[in-house]
Parts: structure tokens; sequence; C-alpha cells
């Protein structure tokens, strides 16, 4: 023992005790907020009658939430038990503190997780109830090799506790430190951890997540094991809205169970986000049972079975956001099968409130992109009257031929599929003072095509011409362009432009050819386009054309960078969904993923009743194909 009382390790030749581990990031933070709550007299939460004040009504918790501000969030959290409150002794004993990574961060003896067969049965790992059910979850740390040499510990115990998924909540390296090594085996490859052979047979990426089969034996057993991989949690805080953890946690209850044993989810150091999303797990499902949840006692409880689950005042906020959208909002995935049966049991009153709801519940932003969309507002040259203003974190910044001082502002913003990151780039139309700033972004960012949701804007002097007329050349700056001949049909108008960029001296110039396809069909009265049939082909063209570059993004514009491109944006993402293996779709999670960041798409109702129109055109369309495969093959 050490002077402080603390036992003494040895691992790799190194002295071991609690001084020799690293500190969490988030773990400091929450430390800091505990002992400023202690040192100002508070009082944890430590009787079954103060949680049950944390009890909320279902149907009261929009209203709920919405009149709570960040200190009440702050206030609650900071009176939830912190720190070690049970006996660790495992933990800490000789030959077992090397397999613990931070500082304060252990599982208690009564609800650890023993894995048997190695030199001790102890890893870092607890058993956590879920709802009306006892480990019902493991809470992990991410493995690490300093900590668990060749992984063979982590996989007995996935073995041993008959696992069927393992959720992923972390990334491998952010902000350059390692969060999480890979402990796994490369897709179509084996592995030997111990006596187990993991193979990885399937690796399929999403945007916002990553699915994994793996294959794993142990002698003449043969499991499959399913691993889901949420890769949207930024470096720092919290994710940019709540409704990318609550598909993914739909897309972990979709994987197959047949062994019936906990789900281990781990993060870095298997409290914060790991405690976050089993939370949330909990929490709707109490949700949907008894039609009332209790957020502070689902915390406390988790924090019976290990330390300082939910760690940070943000992730408990966020939580609460979260549950707000999923027990509210009519946002559970339809599938293609039952979704016409869906659409029978809809009234209009039953969509206006639909749409109502997703129009005023606007998603919590950072502090920091709320400025950042302030200052952005004051570009005043480059914003359009009544156009959607970006914060910074999505916005792409003008860097090619950029003079020193000049503003990298475009009033643009990089925006997700659901297949691919940055799949697509949606802008406000060009103003006569922006066509350089325009034609700078479809250059540098090597954009796939070029794609315009203005029918017509000829005679519209706050429209900037890019497109040069038959047999002409646009010059903008350092750039020109030219045209091929227009090619009309009933949807849209399509044409050729080449983009040439006349470097600075000493650099390359760059000749860009691109696809420019308009789309014309639109209802101009209702704001929205005519046909859902035209709608979905014109998306269909733009994929095509897409496909032929697949570097770079789909750059789609209109006036307000917002209310006609992010219906394409919805719609595309959508049938997306459609074509995975689930065939399922939420309109309202779609939408809400393109209103985070563009917040005036979708603005009308009229457009809100046509995604769910279009994905009956799709289910359509596909029922033929169907229809028509089947007779070929009588």
């Amino acid at each position: 023992m050490d002077k402080n009382g603390a036992s003494l390790k040895t691992y790799s030749g190194t002295l071991m005790n609690e001084n020799n581990l690293e500190i969490d990031e988030d773990e400091a933070e929450a430390r800091i907020h505990a002992i400023r709550f202690e040192e100002h007299g508070g009082v944890y939460y430590n009787s079954a009658n103060e949680i049950q004040k944390g009890k909320v009504r279902v149907c009261d918790l929009p209203k709920f939430i919405a009149n709570k501000d960040t200190t009440f969030f702050e206030e609650e959290f900071e009176k939830l038990p912190y720190g070690l409150i049970k006996q660790y002794d495992q933990s800490q004993l000789e030959g077992n503190m090397a397999m613990n990574r931070y500082k304060g961060i252990y599982p208690y003896d009564e609800s650890r997780v023993k894995v048997f067969g190695g030199h001790t049965d102890y890893i870092n790992a607890s058993f956590i109830d879920g709802y009306k059910k006892r480990n019902a979850f493991i809470a992990t740390l991410g493995p690490m090799s300093k900590q668990l040499g060749d992984f063979s510990s982590f996989w007995r115990m996935i073995w041993q506790q008959k696992v069927d998924t393992i959720v992923m909540v972390t990334n491998l390296v952010e902000e350059g430190k390692d969060k999480c090594e890979q402990y796994w085996p490369n897709v179509e490859s084996s592995t030997m951890y111990g006596d187990i052979r993991v193979s990885c047979t399937n690796e399929d990426t999403y945007a916002e997540f990553i699915r994994r089969t793996f294959v794993i034996n142990l002698k003449k057993e043969k499991r499959n094991l399913y691993h889901l991989h949420f890769t949207a949690w930024p470096d720092k805080g919290i994710p940019e809205d709540v409704t990318s953890i609550v598909e993914f946690r739909q897309k972990v209850l979709n994987v197959p169970v047949v062994l019936g044993g906990p789900t281990v989810v781990h993060c870095s150091a298997g409290i914060g986000r790991t405690g976050t999303y089993i939370a949330l797990d909990i929490l709707i499902r109490e949700g949907e049972a008894e039609n009332m949840v209790d957020i502070p006692g689902c915390v406390v409880t988790m924090r019976q079975n290990r330390p300082n689950m939910v760690q940070t005042v943000e992730q408990y906020e966020y939580l609460h956001h979260a549950l707000v959208h999923a027990l509210t909002f009519d946002c559970k995935p339809v599938a293609r099968d039952t979704f016409q049966k869906y659409m029978d049991g809809i009234t209009h009153d039953m969509i206006t409130r639909k749409f109502t709801q997703l129009h005023t519940t606007v998603s919590q932003r950072p502090s920091e992109e709320k400025e950042a969309e302030s200052r952005n507002r004051n570009h005043r040259d480059k914003n359009r009257d009544g156009a959607d203003i970006p914060g910074d974190e999505n916005r792409p910044r003008l860097h090619l031929n950029l003079k020193p001082g000049a503003s990298d502002y475009i009033n643009a913003v990089y925006i997700n599929s659901f297949r691919k990151a940055k799949q697509w780039i949606l802008a406000q139309t060009p103003l006569p003072g922006t066509v350089n700033d325009f034609l700078t972004l479809a250059l540098q960012e090597n954009c796939s095509c070029i794609v315009g949701m203005e029918p017509d804007t000829e005679g519209d002097k706050t429209v900037g011409v890019y497109i040069a007329a038959d047999n002409q050349i646009i010059k903008k700056g350092l750039f020109a362009v030219s045209g091929s001949d227009p090619v009309d049909n009933e949807y849209m108008t399509t044409r050729s432009m080449t983009i040439s960029y006349r470097a600075a001296p000493g650099q390359p110039s760059k000749e860009h050819t691109i696809q420019h396809l308009q789309f014309t069909d639109w209802d101009m009265d209702r704001n929205e386009p005519r046909s859902p049939s035209n709608f979905m082909r014109f998306i269909k063209d733009v994929e095509a054309q897409a496909s032929l570059h697949s570097s770079g993004p789909v750059l789609i514009h209109c006036l307000t960078g917002a209310g006609r491109g992010g219906l394409l944006c919805v719609v595309a993402m959508l049938t997306e969904m459609m074509m995975e293996v689930e065939c399922e779709v939420s309109v309202v999670n779609a939408i809400r993923k393109i209103k985070t960041r563009r917040r005036g798409a979708v603005p009308n109702q009229e457009q809100f009743a046509f995604c769910h129109e279009c994905i009956l055109e799709y289910i359509s369309s596909f029922d033929t194909y169907s229809n028509i495969v089947n007779n070929l093959r009588m």
C-alpha cells in the first residue's frame, strides 16, 4: 500500500495505483460540478420520495421541458448521487488495477461482470438493469489493449453472457485521442482472441452509424453477433439533434435476438454516452408502458449499478429532449408493407397536428452555433431577404484563391443522406454579387452536379446568373462558364456546363465539366411539385448523375436555401431508407434531420403531405416492378 492507502500494482513494469490512470474529460467536468455542489451545502437525492418527484406524464413532457432552462437541468443533475457509493474492492486488487483506465470509474462488487477462464475473473464492466428486466445491459470500458491485452477477456465475456448485440457509441479516435481500439477483425477476415474465433462477415456504413455482422466460434459452437456502431456523436458535447440516437436505438431493436443475453454498450469510459443510451432505452419503454417517465429516478437507479452513469449535464438535458421526440412525436418507422394502412388511418387534422408540432419544435443548438448564426446574419450582401441563415458547424468554407482578410462565408450547408455524410450541399440561389462565390463552391468541392429547384427566375433581379446562354460565355472574376444547349422534358431542363478557373500566378488552372439539372414541375400556388411520380423520377436522375462522379457532393440550390431544396433532400433520404434491409421510414425523423441544419426546409403543410405521397408513389412503383419481375419468372 502507498501512504494514501492505495494498492500498488505492477503492469508492464510500472507500479500501478490510481495515480497512473487517466482522467476522462467528461468525468473531470463532472467532478468539478460535484465539488461545487457539495461546497455549497448541496444534498444528493437519497430517498424514494425525492425520486418520485421526478415523475412526469408523457403528455405533459413537451410543455414541462419547454419551460425549463439550463439552470434547471444543472440544479437537478447536481443532486444526483455522484462518485463511488458502493464497495468496489475487486477493482483495486493486485492484477486487476491495470485493467482499469480512468480514475474513479470502477464497477461495484455486487454488480460487476465476472469473466471466467483467465488469470482473473475481473473486467471493468457492470450489469445495468433495464425496464423491468434484470441485467438487461452490460456497460463497459471501450476495449483498449493497454487494459485488455489481446481482448480475449472481452470476447469471453461476450460468449459467456450470451450476447446478441454490441452497441458502440464512440469513435475510435476523437480530437487525436484514442477512445477505443478496434477489438474486432476487418470485414471478410477472422482473428483468434484466445480460444474464440471472431469473423466479420459484413460491414455496412451509413452517415450516422455502421452495422457489422460477426460470426463467433468456440470449439464446435457457432453464433451470430451484431455490432451497431454509432458514429454521429461529435468529439465534444452531444449529437446535433435527437433523431440520430432515437433512430439508432430502433436499428438496435431490429437486430435478431436468439440467445437473449444482455446488450453490451460501451463508449470510452462506459458511463457517459453509454449511460445516456441505456437511459433512453429504459425511459422510452417506461413511457410506452406507463405513460409516465421518471428521468432522475432512472439515472439514480443506474448509478446504483455503475458510478456516474449519464456523466454531464449536457447529456442529461439531451436525454430529456430525446424523450420528447421519441414519446410525443409520431416518429416510429413504418414498414413498406404497412405504409398504405398507416396512411389510411391518418386524417387531415392529424397531418395538421404533426406538421405544427414538427414546425414549432426547434432543435437545441449549442451556444457557439447560435453566435455563429447571428454573425452570419450580418453578411447582408451575401444573404437574400428571407433566406435561411446557417451557423458554422456544417457550413462549407470558401478557400479557393481566398484573398487575405476576405470572408469564407457562403450561405450553404452540408447535408447528410441516409447512406453518406455530406452527400448534398444545400445552398441559397446566388445573388448577383455572390455568383463568384457559388462557382468557387462548385469547383472547390468538386461537385458531382448542380441542381436548381426554381422553375423560372428570368426577370428576377435578385438572382445571379451563372448559366451561360447558348454558345455564349459568362465571365465572373477568375471564372468563365460555357454551356451546352438545354434539353427539356415534362419535369426538368438539363444542360452541360464547363467551369474554367484562371488560377493565381504559379498555381495550375482548373476546368470542371458538370451537369446542371433544373426541376420545372412546380405547382407555384401550393409551393410543391405537381406530381410525386415526376419528382421521384427527377430524384433518380439526380442520383444517376451523382453516381457518375462519386467523389463530390450534389450542389442543390433554391431561393431561401431551404424551402424547395430541403424537400428534395427529405424525399431522397426516405427513398434511400426504403431500399434498406428493414424497408421502413419515419417521415418526421427525415424532415427533422434536414431542418436541424436548414430550419426553413419543408416550410408548409402541403410539402409535408407531399413527402407521404412520394413514399406511396415509391411503394407503388416498387410493387409494379416486383410484379413485372415475378411475371417474367413464371
